[in-house]
């Protein structure tokens, strides 16, 4: 991971992030017919042939304020969840299943093309998205061709006995045709 300081070329606030990955070697995945990744870190973004390596990250990053920050471009959304409290480490560092690596939502790629906007009071985090519903692992569509997803959340930290803990109240909304899951019976395969 590179990132560019702006303050040396003399735009205040700005970074520039780019990451390449490469991966390497064999998978546990979709051994045992489990359908969560057991290990991130070979999940994403991928091992077999050119889906081994991928420009993961690839955004600007504005500062504003004390703790407030505007991102757009390609953004890593494995390493985003790596600098939350309770879940990271990228399948390297911590856990390697996806659900505490990179909790998985359903509706949120891995890697996604858009802007997350984050603002932070001193009693609450607002963070607001907007982007392209499609995973940009190992390739780069059309932006916004299947659709447009807003994101967005409120989160306060209230301790839980004597342990540091977080609630948090998200909304989501897609423009992007999908399966209607009510219609898909008890059992069904998710597709990736």
């Amino acid at each position: 991971m590179v990132k560019f300081n702006g303050q040396k070329l003399g735009l205040k606030r700005w970074t520039l992030v780019t990451q390449l990955e490469q991966n390497f070697g064999e998978s546990l995945n979709q051994k045992g017919a489990v359908l969560i990744p057991g290990n991130t870190a070979t999940t994403f973004p991928g091992l077999e042939g050119s889906k081994a390596f991928d420009i993961s990250s690839l955004h600007l990053i504005h500062q504003f304020g004390k703790a407030n920050v505007l991102i757009f471009g390609k953004i890593n959304m494995v390493d985003v969840a790596d600098a939350t409290r309770f879940s990271g480490g990228a399948g390297i560092d911590a856990f390697w299943n996806v659900n505490f690596a990179a909790p998985v939502s359903g509706i949120l790629p891995p890697y996604m093309l858009g802007a997350i906007s984050i603002i932070k009071t001193n009693t609450l985090k607002y963070t607001f998205m907007v982007y392209d519903p499609r995973n940009y692992a190992n390739q780069f569509p059309t932006p916004f061709e299947k659709g447009i997803t807003f994101n967005a959340g409120i989160e306060k930290e209230i301790p839980i006995g004597a342990k540091k803990g977080t609630h948090a109240v998200s909304f989501r909304y897609s423009t992007q045709d999908g399966a209607d899951l009510y219609n898909l019976g008890d059992i069904s395969l998710p597709s990736p």
